[in-house]
């Protein structure tokens, strides 16, 4: 009968030690998950609010509906783009831009002035 005791007593104390183990292993699984997905998400969201808020006339875009335009006016939540040769407009949020091309002015220090350069 005392070996019965203590039979039982020592399965309880090993139990008790997988509980802490579990708990650990599921604490890890969280901590990896936060990692690899919420973290990277994160900094992708960070981008696409500064991205937005970074549009200025000129930029040529293109919207989640595949729509490429170029932006010719910006208000605070809304743009409006041309959209072809005969300069359609269009007006819609700024969250429906997928992404940018920013037009950069050409300086007039990169003119071309016709001539080949040879190496």
């Amino acid at each position: 009968m005392f070996n019965l005791i203590l039979a039982e007593t020592a399965a309880t104390a090993e139990t008790g030690g997988r509980n802490w183990t579990s708990l650990i292993l599921i604490v890890v699984v969280f901590v990896v998950m936060y990692a690899v997905i919420l973290i990277p998400q994160r900094k992708k969201d960070k981008k696409l609010k500064q991205m937005l808020a970074d549009l200025k006339n000129g930029d040529v875009i293109c919207t989640i509906g595949g729509i490429m335009g170029k932006i010719v006016n910006v208000q605070e939540d809304e743009i409006t783009i041309e959209t072809s040769i005969e300069r359609t407009k269009m007006t819609m949020k700024k969250w429906a831009v997928r992404n940018v091309e920013t037009v950069e002015e050409e300086s007039s220090d990169a003119e071309p002035t016709g001539e080949i350069e040879s190496k």
